[in-house]
């Protein structure tokens, strides 16, 4: 069901956001509607909402108010799925990569696999 993906991708996202070194905005309190993240520590979060959208066209939104500029928001409910999450994740590393932020490649999409086969 649409209810149990969005669970299973929401996980997922906040497994690669932890693998990656991206604080959850609300790490003890969230839901499987979307996952907010902040950027790495000294790294501006439009750099990597400008590669994402520009280069790759994966689709997150921004923070809103006094949140405008410092989250993004990956979003996990409608016609999203595994297959598209893992593209997004994959997207962000490329991402992250390029604004300088140093992780060892495809850890969140190692912790992403981890949280779906946790679910299978």
């Amino acid at each position: 069901t649409l209810v149990k993906i969005a669970g299973t991708v929401a996980a997922m996202t906040g497994g690669a956001a932890h693998a990656l070194g991206l604080p959850l905005l609300a790490p003890n309190d969230y839901g499987d509607a979307l996952t907010a993240m902040k950027p790495p520590a000294g790294i501006e979060i439009g750099k990597i909402t400008k590669i994402l959208k520009g280069e790759f066209k994966s689709e997150v939104a921004g923070g809103q108010g006094k949140l405008k500029g410092q989250i993004m928001r990956v979003a996990h409910l409608g016609y999203y799925d595994v297959t598209d999450i893992l593209g997004l994740l994959g997207t962000l590393e490329i991402a992250l990569h390029k604004v300088g932020h140093k992780f060892t490649p495809g850890a969140g999409i190692a912790a992403a696999n981890a949280e779906y086969l946790k679910r299978a």
